[in-house]
């Protein structure tokens, strides 16, 4: 890991490269990097995360590619004394890539999602998944901090589902 100043300072860069690192015997390669971009129009604080390279080899050989552009835009929080705790962000932006069965993807947050510090999951905003011709879609839901989301098959059917925990 490298940073150019800490990351609070309007500027900074941390960049993260994956060496020699696995999951389950999964291969993950690739570079994350965080930029802190200073405070927009509104006074809050953004970041830009981007993935380059990204990369799992699964262990029977196959392999998944990715980049992600994602910017983070703090939304609450921002002027308390509570550090994190009551930090809110809107993450927008998107991913594609190549999945381990060697279909094109893209995912686009359509809706800004909604992540809290307090919460383990988004509790709003919506994505688009995209694997060749079809789209599929998911629903966060309303702000509420709960595991549920709906999503949208590519031929129109919804579903309620549950969303693992981010890690």
């Amino acid at each position: 890991m490298t940073e150019s100043a800490t990351l609070l300072s309007p500027g900074a860069i941390r960049t993260i490269t994956l060496v020699d690192f696995s999951i389950d015997e999964a291969q993950i390669e690739g570079t994350r990097t965080l930029t802190n971009l200073g405070f927009d129009a509104g006074g809050n604080v953004s970041f830009n995360r981007t993935v380059t390279g990204g990369k799992i080899t699964f262990p029977n050989g196959k392999v998944a590619t990715w980049e992600a552009d994602h910017t983070l835009t703090q939304t609450a929080g921002g002027g308390t004394p509570f550090v994190w705790i009551d930090n809110d962000f809107e993450i927008t932006g998107g991913s594609s890539g190549i999945n381990r069965n060697g279909k094109a993807f893209t995912v686009e947050i359509t809706q800004p999602l909604l992540k809290r510090a307090v919460c383990f999951w988004a509790s709003a905003g919506e994505i688009t998944l995209t694997v060749g011709d079809k789209t599929a879609s998911i629903d966060y839901g309303d702000g509420d901090c709960d595991r549920k989301a709906i999503v949208t098959l590519p031929n129109g059917s919804t579903h309620e589902i549950l969303i693992r925990r981010w890690w």
